[in-house]
């Protein structure tokens, strides 16, 4: 009798897990299906997503999502590649408020977080906006201090970036022969890599305007006042995600040219690029060997 009463118990059990499970499905019971949202780690999107307003796009783009604990961060900046600074619209007005800043799970259209927090991100030269509790996978971001709102129509968080260790550049001196050339709208210019000196941590990359021997500084606007460090950068070729700017800038006497300075680089295969000129000035492809001396 006590085995019989046992087998009553565990049918009713199936039953009633089968309407949860179903009601869940429909979202009539949204308690039913647990989800512990993304796995925690920093998840890069290459290329940037970008964000619309009206229809067209503008000059907001998402660098990455970090998902820590609870909370899940989101860096927006104002271009496609590389540091920048804030994203265009007020995402950091004193008269907006967290309501003005909403995730919306786009499987479950009902279920929403308001902003949390905002800070600065000196990686991306942008801004940091938390969001606390987020369970979604699939998610639109919406600005709606805006009118029209700004939005990041769909985000996927898939698989977060591997945990990679990258060994530091030998130090040393990395001598180009032939110099390279740069190019603007696929046509040479006269800038050319001399050498590129790799020691302490910093990245220099000598310029001039000659193929050999003396000169001056590169053509186009390498060293103009009105121009800033983010407006030359390093892109890894093999993980273009990775980029670095500009940390300092000198002459070179051995060229007469420019020392371009960064810091922290760990590519072998990059590119170089002066955004500051439109079109672009662009060294496509650098590919460090072993250094000379």
């Amino acid at each position: 009798m006590k085995k019989n009463k046992l087998n009553h118990m565990a049918v009713i059990a199936l039953i009633v897990g089968f309407i949860a499970l179903t009601l869940g499905c429909m979202g009539l019971f949204p308690a039913v299906i647990a989800t512990g949202g993304a796995p925690a780690g920093t998840y890069t999107f290459y290329p940037r997503l970008r964000a619309i307003q009206g229809g067209s796009d503008v000059d907001a783009y998402l660098d990455r999502i970090e998902v820590r604990g609870r909370n899940v961060t989101l860096y927006l900046n104002d271009r496609a590649v590389a540091k920048g600074r804030g994203p265009r619209g007020s995402w950091t007005s004193i008269a907006s408020s967290d309501n003005n800043y909403i995730i919306t799970n786009l499987d479950r259209p009902s279920q929403f977080w308001i902003r949390t927090n905002l800070a600065g991100d000196d990686i991306s030269g942008g801004i940091a906006i938390s969001f606390e509790g987020v369970t979604a996978t699939r998610f639109s971001l919406t600005n709606n201090y805006e009118s029209p709102g700004i939005i990041f129509e769909e985000i996927i968080l898939d698989t977060p970036d591997p945990v990679v260790n990258i060994p530091p550049l030998r130090n040393g001196t990395y001598t180009f022969y032939p110099r390279l050339k740069a190019i603007q709208a696929g046509t040479d210019v006269n800038a050319y890599i001399d050498r590129v000196i790799v020691r302490a941590g910093y990245f220099n990359v000598v310029l001039t305007n000659e193929s050999e021997g003396m000169g001056r500084g590169p053509a186009g606007s390498w060293t103009s006042i009105a121009s800033s460090d983010i407006d030359y950068y390093i892109q890894d070729l093999d993980n273009p995600a990775r980029t670095w700017v500009r940390a300092n800038l000198t002459g070179d006497e051995d060229t007469g040219g420019i020392v371009l300075s960064f810091e922290g680089v760990t590519a072998t295969r990059f590119s170089l690029t002066n955004r500051y000129e439109v079109p672009n000035y662009i060294f496509d492809e650098i590919i460090l060997g072993e250094p000379d001396y």
